[in-house]
């Protein structure tokens, strides 16, 4: 008995002491930053018990529900939460069912607690952290279908407990696992309260109970009662009141729709019920083709309601569900994402996931017939989407109504330059919508509106044949329009005009009209289709489609968007492929160079004539080609723009409230005319439809290059500003053009929106509502800007009835808008002109003999005399334009002479010798024409571009021919060896692509690439730098969108080598190039890297420490049960080298699944032996990824360095659970980060299953490794390729977004 006693003592002093001990040794529980702690661990003050008898105490820090008899029994807070993260730890010391209520009410103030239950279950069927409505509606969110949650939940300790609510999004989670996401809006405000279920059973602990306010996400959204927010169908006139509106039937069935499109959005309201459904309709969208809505319905009656739901994938009919007799109950409607959720009173009617539905639609109501007057009361509606703590930047500034002016209003709101005076063209009625313009040469303007574009926030009715060509006319001779005439009605979304000698062109897509002219007053009464034109409509939006109809100065018609040109011969069409250039508007300049923008680059320039260097099947941007030149478009307007897309991305707007980087860009105008004082001659002025201006930029050439300087002008009150400005922001302009009196003209689509609804976010769809820029529609301005010294004739030259004398004077006028039309009319002119026009073209004036030599070989009057003639003459830009024009009347003959003679021509002189010469290097005397050229001026980047275009299709042998020659005789580390580099690097995959063909096919290589790798490899010892070269021309085509690769019968010899070492550049360039090559048997194909000498030593290295390891391994890596694990076929063996490393050094401890089999012993580590260093670890490391079927990437010593001096001071083995938390780096961590242009960003980060990319508003995704450096991803629905630029010291500070082959860079931000 005494020892019993004893025994009861020391037991009652161990615990005693274990007590002291947990009070001294447990420290105080601290919340994580922003949490608050809703019970202080002393007292149950700030709660109160309701409900059952069950007790509630404090205890420590835990708050002990203990059973009881009756109902329910809660615990509930004084203070009532909203949108909070709520936190907490439970245990049960007993089982019973329990729960944590939050937003929750009691019935008639004080009675019966009831709402949103966080479910606490410790039965099997699991159901914690469910969400289970109390009192009311029952299971909300059951967990049947989450298994992962059901499984979480611990009985024999405590359980994380964690809640998210906010607006109507309910979120919960047990022990981190996700349980419940539902949404709901019947209460968005209530207690917290700890409940104990009824029974006889249960004790539940509760502590560290926190929360953290959040912020909202159910925002207020506009009032819906306004007439200007609902259309009626078959109602009479609605009336509004402060609470709901009403109207009368009408004699049919009578709708409310609504002008929004909602996504995701919650609505309140109380409806008419009677034996006549009211229904209502929400995510309401007719599909593409304006047919088969799709939507969400609910029928209401007196007594019960019937939800349906309609989608492309049919009709879905609900169980009726009975409701509790109501004269008008109170409807919730909520729908974020594809879930949909309808209310009546406190019975769901409808609650369902993956509905189908479209992301965005109206909301349709049909009233019953319960009276001769309809009420719809307590209407009202939140916005559900993600919403700031305090009102953003942009909603802060001034956000009221955009007015609308008038144009004399308009022209009071204009702030120009200094010297310069607006002047008002043309205006509504006249003219509404316009978005291009071409005169005739009689000096009528023919004006394209595209008046079916953007006619609601939505973009609804696009496709209606409301658009037009209108002919303006001036016809007393003030410079104002007042004549304008229907020219060609009833068009879907026109984009282009052409004047042209058959008539105008008019560009409706898909189709390419020309309505010929009998008379010069008829109009288009009969149109004949001539071709297509921007026939990718349905597939791509209104701004990305071709657009423009500009004659350039060789006679064809170019475009933007587009990489066609097109002329018209004999009334036939004629097409050619050349350079994909810009978005919207082309202009070129007197020596006929092209400049284009994007919506976010001012300017982009050719330096030379594209088409004469891109193949006709290749698209991209070669050095010279689409330069950017004002790589930071600023953008300098005259008002505050919170009303532009991505307002609310930080950095979009300056400080001020302007708009920092241009996103608006549309059209431009290379001044060309005589208007303007001369120093303006080649400026290019481009219009900003975002900013409200019109930006001036000087143009500078030194060489073959061009550079840009936007010049800004002072404003009192911003400081600065661009050339021309509104106040007013409906000044919308969208191009700009030379006219006949040599002004610059500025087409204003004069409208409140201007971006497309493929774009359009929903933060300006409602800066669109609130400032009321939706109507009207249907006006537009034409404006002229002119200089107040300048020529004050306002009258259009009228060269309709000149002669030949006349026009060929023309070609000499100082406006080039009347030298292009000289020229397009004399095209057309039978008389006898060739003498008249080659004396012009031998005169002293550079700009008329252009266009002289140009109407001769547009007439077929080109002779080969003059051509020799004016390329030899020191008239740089006739000798160009006289080796583009009358390439063909050259023989290989005229080049060994022409090289000699314009050996210290300017680069733009040789560099377009060169592109001559391509139709005929199948003549040794050419290419050694070529070679000659090339070698003195290696450098020259233009040149290299040029003479490896020339000898497209003979690359190979040119090859040979330049291995034998000097051009390229430098040693590797000279200063030309770059050049060199760049140039067999070019060769190499030109001939590559010439001998190969078609890069997508998977038939059987030609043999002649086997010569040429025969030729690489023979570039070896001091000339291997040579074969790296070459190689990396190979590598470089891998990138290529559906690129596969040559299929070769064998390996061939120098991809066979196996003596290159691991530190020789030929053997990183050898494995890059094997990209574009295969065979039977090729592990790189399968996605084996192929191991280096060095690698292979390793390798046996680790083979023979391996030895150690079979014992319990296998010899063939297979494991021994219940000894150790498996190592064929292993996760932890092929993951990632961080895992392998560590459990090598400091081994496993299990439960370890792998594929099938689980181990879950202790496998000890090895990291004390001595034998194992690091090189051996590396050996060991790459011997298992590559033994008995593994086919995991090498180990480097340096990678197993790392891993040892990361787990240095780890002395127990690891888990699974614990490795696969360990951040580990793919080799990618060097490309993470965000990166920008203008308002363009990037987000690029490492995941588990590789690199993913992110771009606002376009979406993202995984990346697929191209080459080490370079990846593909498919982002809305493009194939881009995105390649890093890697530093010498390896750092990443820029990527390459290649896109139909644009090149758009953008840097990392720090």
């Amino acid at each position: 008995m005494k020892k019993l006693l004893l025994i009861v003592a020391l037991t009652v002093l161990g615990l005693g002491l274990y007590r002291l001990y947990l009070a001294v040794a447990v420290p105080a529980f601290e919340p994580e930053a922003g949490y608050t702690l809703l019970y202080n661990g002393k007292t149950l003050e700030g709660w109160r018990a309701i409900g059952g008898d069950a007790s509630f105490t404090a205890e420590g820090e835990s708050i002990v529900g203990r059973h009881g008899p009756g109902a329910n029994s809660f615990l509930r807070t004084e203070a009532e939460y909203g949108d909070f993260s709520l936190k907490m730890q439970v245990r049960w010391d007993e089982p019973g069912n329990s729960g944590v209520l939050f937003r929750a009410q009691q019935r008639n103030g004080s009675g019966r607690a009831y709402g949103y239950q966080y479910e606490l279950d410790p039965s099997e069927r699991a159901y914690t952290g469910g969400i289970y409505d109390e009192a009311r509606r029952g299971w909300l969110a059951p967990l049947d279908n989450n298994a992962a949650a059901r499984e979480a939940v611990r009985l024999d300790g405590w359980n994380d407990v964690e809640i998210e609510a906010r607006g109507a999004s309910l979120k919960t989670w047990i022990n981190g696992v996700p349980a419940a996401d539902i949404i709901d809006g019947l209460d968005a405000r209530g207690f917290i309260a700890l409940q104990v279920h009824s029974g006889d059973s249960g004790v539940i602990r509760w502590r560290h109970i926190r929360i953290r306010a959040l912020p909202g996400m159910a925002a207020p959204g506009d009032t819906l009662l306004k007439p200007v927010e609902w259309q009626s169908e078959n109602l009479h006139a609605l009336e509004f009141s402060e609470s709901g509106l009403s109207a009368a039937f009408s004699g049919a069935r009578g709708w409310l729709v609504s002008r929004r499109l909602f996504s995701d959005a919650m609505f309140h309201m109380r409806l008419p019920v009677c034996a006549d459904p009211t229904l209502l309709r929400m995510r309401y969208r007719p599909d593409a083709s304006g047919q088969q809505p799709s939507f969400a319905e609910v029928a209401i009656y007196a007594d019960r309601a019937e939800a349906r739901l309609v989608t492309a994938a049919g009709e879905k009919v609900f169980e009726a569900v009975a409701l509790e007799r109501a004269a008008r109950p109170f409807l919730t409607g909520i729908a974020r994402g594809d879930s949909l959720v309808i209310t009546l009173g406190e019975t769901d009617v409808l609650r369902i996931d993956d509905a189908g539905v479209p992301e965005r639609g109206q909301l349709r109501i049909r009233p019953g017939r319960c009276g001769e007057r309809f009420q719809i009361t307590d209407l009202s509606w939140f916005s559900l989407r993600e919403q700031s703590a305090e009102p953003l930047f942009y909603e802060t500034l001034d956000n009221s109504p955009a007015p609308v002016l008038t144009p004399a209003q308009a022209l009071e709101a204009f702030r120009v330059a200094p010297g310069f005076e607006v002047e008002l063209v043309a205006a509504e009625p006249l003219v509404g919508e316009p978005v291009a313009m071409a005169w005739d040469e009689f000096g009528r303007l023919y004006v394209v509106e595209m008046r079916g574009y953007m006619r609601d926030a939505y973009g609804a009715d696009s496709d209606q044949p409301v658009g037009q060509v209108v002919r303006l006319s001036d016809t007393d001779g003030d410079g104002r329009m007042d004549e304008s005439t229907v020219f060609l009605g009833n068009l879907v979304n026109p984009r282009a005009v052409a004047v042209v000698n058959e008539g105008v062109l008019i560009g409706e897509p898909p189709h390419l009209w020309l309505c010929a002219l009998p008379s010069p007053d008829a109009r288009c009464d009969s149109r004949t289709a001539v071709g297509g034109y921007a026939t990718d409509v349905g597939k791509a939006n209104v701004e990305h489609m071709e657009n423009a109809l500009r004659p350039g100065l060789d006679n064809w018609l170019y475009n933007a968007k587009s990489a066609r040109q097109l002329r018209l011969a004999q009334g036939e069409l004629a097409e050619r492929e050349g350079l994909f250039r810009g978005q919207w508007g082309i202009a070129h300049d007197d020596y006929g160079r092209w400049f284009y923008n994007h919506n976010s680059t001012w300017l982009q320039a050719d330096f030379f004539q594209g088409e004469d260097l891109l193949l006709p099947d290749q698209q991209g941007y070669p050095e010279g080609l689409g330069v950017n030149l004002t790589p930071l478009p600023q953008v300098h307007s005259v008002r505050v723009n919170p009303g532009v897309n991505r307002a609310y991305l930080e950095g979009t707007l300056r400080d001020d409230g302007r708009l920092k980087y241009a996103t608006g860009v549309s059209g431009l105008a290379v001044y060309r005319g005589d208007q303007f004082p001369a120093a303006y001659s080649g400026d290019v002025f481009v219009p900003e439809s975002a900013a409200n201006v019109v930006a001036h930029l000087a143009l500078e050439e030194e060489g073959l290059e061009i550079s840009a300087e936007k010049r800004l002008y002072a404003d009192p009150q911003w400081g600065e500003r661009d050339f021309l400005g509104s106040t007013d922001e409906r000044f919308r302009p969208v191009d700009a053009m030379n006219g006949p009196d040599g002004a610059l003209y500025i087409i204003d689509m004069y409208r409140g929106i201007i971006q497309d609804d493929h774009f359009l976010s929903d933060e300006l769809r409602e800066q669109i509502f609130q400032r009321q820029l939706e109507a009207p529609l249907g006006m537009g301005r034409i404006w002229r800007v002119r200089h107040v010294d300048g020529a004050q004739t306002r009258s259009a030259v009228n060269l309709g009835d000149a002669s030949d004398t006349e026009l060929l004077a023309a070609l000499e006028h100082p406006n080039g808008w009347t030298r292009d039309t000289a020229q397009r009319l004399l095209l057309a002119r039978d008389s006898k002109l060739a003498p008249a026009l080659a004396a012009l073209a031998r005169g002293t004036a550079t700009v008329p003999a252009l266009h002289a030599l140009w109407t001769l070989a547009g007439r077929s009057e080109l002779e080969r005399e003059l051509v020799l003639a004016l390329v030899t003459s020191e008239d740089a830009q006739r000798q160009i334009q006289a080796l583009r024009a009358g390439r063909t009347l050259l023989s290989a003959e005229d080049y060994p002479g022409l090289v000699k003679q314009l050996a210290g021509a300017p680069v733009a002189v040789r560099l377009q010798l060169a592109f001559a010469m391509r139709d005929q290097t199948d003549d040794a005397r050419v290419r050694a024409s070529l070679l000659e050229l090339l070698a003195p001026s290696l450098e020259d980047v233009y040149l290299r571009q040029a003479v490896v275009r020339a000898v497209h299709g003979h690359e190979l042998v040119f090859l040979r021919e330049l291995f034998g020659s000097a051009a390229i005789s430098v040693a590797a580390d000279a200063p030309q060896a770059d050049d060199a580099r760049a140039l067999l690097a070019a060769l190499a995959a030109g001939a590559y692509r010439s001998l190969r063909g078609d890069l997508a096919s998977e038939e059987l290589a030609p043999t002649a690439l086997l010569e040429l790798l025969a030729l690489a490899k023979s570039r070896s010892d001091a000339h291997a730098w040579q074969q790296v070269a070459m190689l990396t021309g190979f590598a470089s085509l891998a990138g290529e969108q559906d690129f596969r690769p040559a299929q070769l019968v064998e390996a061939p010899p120098i991809f066979a080598d196996s003596t290159v070492s691991e530190a020789d550049p030929l053997w990183r360039a050898r494995l890059a190039a094997r990209r574009a090559f295969t065979w039977p048997g090729d592990e790189l194909a399968a996605g084996i890297e192929p191991l280096s000498p060095e690698q292979l030593a390793l390798t046996e290295q680790g083979q023979a420490f391996y030895a150690q390891c079979a014992a319990c391994h296998g010899d063939t890596g297979q494991g021994v049960a219940g000894l150790a694990p498996a190592l064929a076929d292993s996760a932890w063996v092929n993951g990632p080298p961080e895992w392998l490393g560590r459990i090598i050094l400091q081994g496993l401890s299990g439960p370890a699944d792998q594929t099938e089999r689980k181990f879950n012993g202790v496998m000890p580590g090895h990291g004390h032996l001595p034998a194992l260093d690091d090189a051996t670890l590396a050996g060991l490391m790459t011997y298992l990824r590559r033994s008995w079927g593994n086919t995991a990437d090498p180990v480097r010593v340096e990678q197993a360095a790392g891993i040892r001096a990361a787990s240095a001071g780890r002395a127990r083995s690891w888990t699974a659970a614990e490795l696969q938390q360990l951040p580990y780096d793919r080799g990618f961590k060097r490309f993470e980060g965000k990166y920008v242009m203008s308002f363009i960003s990037m987000t690029v980060e490492q995941k588990d299953d590789g690199l993913h990319v992110s771009v606002p508003m376009y979406g993202g995704g995984l990346m697929q490794q191209v080459d080490d450096t370079t990846f593909r991803v498919q982002a809305a629905g493009e194939d881009v390729r995105v390649e890093f630029s890697v530093e010498e010291d390896g750092s990443v500070d820029t990527l390459v977004v290649h896109r139909k082959g644009e090149k758009i860079n953008l840097v990392r931000q720090p």
